[in-house]
């Protein structure tokens, strides 16, 4: 389980639900040595996504994980800001437009 569900997700499956990925994103561990690990996120609630170990190892309570969302459309628009990588370069994006619709 990681804390992150459809408020934060988005409950779609991709664009029009053609994304081929399964689920809705993939979750890669960043604590860990084996940073290779890539788990699916099969189900959401609205505060909760749960992701399958796919066989790996045993997970820790607390660990961190990169989720990388399979519809970023939607997602922009629950978050204020984005976190941007270009290689080794990290930038933190102001979601401008954000809460603007009327």
């Amino acid at each position: 389980m990681v804390d992150a569900g459809s408020k934060a997700l988005s409950s779609d499956l991709g664009p029009h639900g053609s994304s081929g990925l399964a689920g809705y994103g993939t979750a890669i561990a960043i604590d860990r040595d084996d940073t290779g690990a890539r788990l699916s996120v099969l189900k959401l609630s609205e505060e909760h996504g749960f992701v399958s170990r796919n066989g790996g190892p045993d997970l820790r309570i607390g660990e961190r994980f990169l989720v990388l969302p399979n519809h970023s459309c939607s997602v922009v628009n629950l978050h204020d800001t984005l976190v941007v990588q270009d290689d080794d370069t990290f930038e933190t994006w102001n979601v401008e437009a954000r809460g603007t619709s009327k």
